[in-house]
């Protein structure tokens, strides 16, 4: 089996991974989008007021969300996962009983490959690891169940579907584009089943990163001069929950407000700072200043896909040209798995900025069972986008 490999700054793999006292059905998409950064709004043109979904609206019924995040002892009652990591053909075996260990073996790990590698994107691969391998137990622990096995709409029986992209994941996963199910006007879906050669079923956590949205070929504060197609598919930058939106930074999932922490950035690109009567901070869009995330002027030759490129071919699945704001929310929620999340970096000059378009995020955590056949997962769009296409 070949595996892809991690977009690091140098050539490193996860081989495998296993949990020695248990084992635990496992993601590692969000290792392979490693620029990732995080939950918010994106709308397709503001004069037009289409919007891609509102990652936040996803979580709040939800008070388990960002478990992950937790660095509570919980974690996987004390599980101890095993895996292998390969250094351009250098192989180093891993073990982790606890987060409280990647330090350490951050640290073992460079003085058996060197020390010209950067150790915070090993503590990264690490962290994302972990996470993903342990997150199950800590999520049964906290709500006394475990996650569902994903149903998502399949081709018809006999049908001549055929793949025209597939991706193999280390976890266990197949990422596959195909005819979509809503029929032929859709186009090409986003399509997912796991191997037969995985050890059980794949989990799939609420708030980790599933793939890639596509290429960004600029990112600017004009629309002139784009093709029909860039103009379809260019998002525009808003943080509508002001410092409470959350984004992709430095491959986590946080508010902007704590990335802004974390970074002593002063400013958010395209938004003001701004301070009410009882002296707290928001954030509003700055509507003179605009920021547009454009994608290249054609569209990418599937054979050509990647896990980073390969999610703008997601299509909605819960419809929505003729339903109402509340029941395309119910439909999505029911129905979508993915929602849009931007991701940001800070500049020198302080300012929190996207990196690139967004990540597509998972809305919920499901695990992924089916072996026969792909099914489709689908993408929030959003009311307002549907609303515009009437």
């Amino acid at each position: 089996m070949i595996y892809p490999r991690i977009c690091f700054p140098f050539s490193i793999t996860v081989v495998a991974v296993a949990t020695i006292t248990a084992l635990h059905p496992m993601s590692l998409a969000a290792a392979f989008v490693h620029q990732a950064s995080g939950p918010s709004t994106y709308k397709v043109f503001r004069q037009t007021g289409s919007s891609f979904g509102d990652f936040r609206s996803h979580y709040k019924h939800n008070p388990t969300i960002l478990l992950r995040n937790q660095q509570s002892e919980l974690e996987a009652e004390k599980s101890t996962i095993a895996f292998a990591l390969d250094f351009g053909g250098q192989s180093i075996q891993v073990e982790l009983s606890s987060s409280t260990d990647i330090p350490s073996t951050v640290q073992h790990i460079l003085s058996q490959v060197g020390y010209q590698y950067n150790p915070q994107d090993i503590e990264r691969v690490l962290q994302q690891t972990w996470d993903s391998a342990t997150l199950g137990d800590r999520s049964t622990a906290a709500t006394g169940s475990s996650p569902p096995s994903y149903n998502g709409p399949t081709p018809p029986p006999n049908s001549s579907w055929d793949a025209e992209c597939s991706i193999e994941l280390p976890s266990g996963l197949v990422v596959e584009l195909g005819p979509s199910t809503i029929g032929e006007a859709a186009g090409l879906g986003l399509f997912v089943r796991r191997t037969t050669s995985s050890n059980g079923p794949v989990l799939q956590t609420q708030g980790s990163a599933f793939c890639g949205y596509g290429p960004c070929e600029m990112i600017s504060d004009s629309l002139e001069g784009l093709s029909d197609y860039q103009r379809q598919r260019t998002f525009e930058f808003v943080l509508p929950d002001s410092l409470e939106s959350y984004v992709w930074f430095d491959g986590k999932l946080v508010t902007v407000w704590d990335a802004m922490k974390q970074s002593q950035a002063t400013s958010v690109r395209s938004h003001t700072l701004d301070q009410n009567k009882e002296g707290e901070l928001f954030l509003t869009p700055d509507v003179s200043s605009p920021c547009y995330l454009i994608p290249p002027t054609q569209p990418l030759d599937p054979q050509s896909i990647t896990i980073q490129t390969i999610g703008h071919m997601c299509n909605d699945l819960a419809g929505g040209m003729v339903l109402s704001k509340e029941e395309y929310d119910a439909a999505s929620d029911a129905n979508n798995l993915l929602v849009l999340v931007p991701r940001v970096v800070v500049r020198e000059n302080g300012m929190l900025e996207p990196s690139g378009m967004p990540i597509l995020t998972l809305a919920k955590t499901i695990v992924v069972a089916n072996t026969d056949y792909a099914m489709e997962v689908g993408l929030r769009y959003g009311h307002a986008y549907w609303r515009n296409e009437v």
